[in-house]
């Protein structure tokens, strides 16, 4: 996401502590972390202030509709998609602590297994 957006950002400062007093420098002090500093964006054209002045119109929600499709065609996908099989066979993994839970609970247990199973053929 950074490098999309990286027209705003100018470099990655150290935060550091020295005695009691915080700073942005290089420098004496321990390295407490680390922040980004960024070019300062006018306020004013931010799309909540355009909106509350009653100032927003269609080319400014035409605008924002292009950067976010073009951000979610680009994004990297994190996980596969969602498929009801793999939902299916992850829950029939029950079968794999069936023994266990008969040897250990009962046979009362794995009756509600048996049924989350049968339940799971349906649906």
């Amino acid at each position: 996401m950074n490098r999309r957006f990286f027209r705003i950002y100018l470099d990655v400062a150290a935060v550091r502590k020295e005695r009691v007093h915080w700073e942005l420098r290089a420098g004496k002090g321990r390295v407490k972390d680390y922040a980004v500093r960024m070019r300062r964006i006018n306020s004013e054209k931010r799309m909540d202030k355009l909106l509350e002045k009653e100032e927003a119109d269609s080319g400014h929600m035409l605008a924002l509709v292009r950067q976010i499709a073009h951000f979610h065609q680009k994004a990297k996908l994190v996980k596969r998609p969602f498929s009801t099989n793999d939902l299916f066979r992850s829950f029939d993994d029950l079968k794999s602590i069936y023994l266990i839970v008969s040897e250990q609970m009962g046979r009362e247990f794995t009756a509600i297994i048996d049924q989350a199973l049968l339940v799971n053929k349906v649906f």
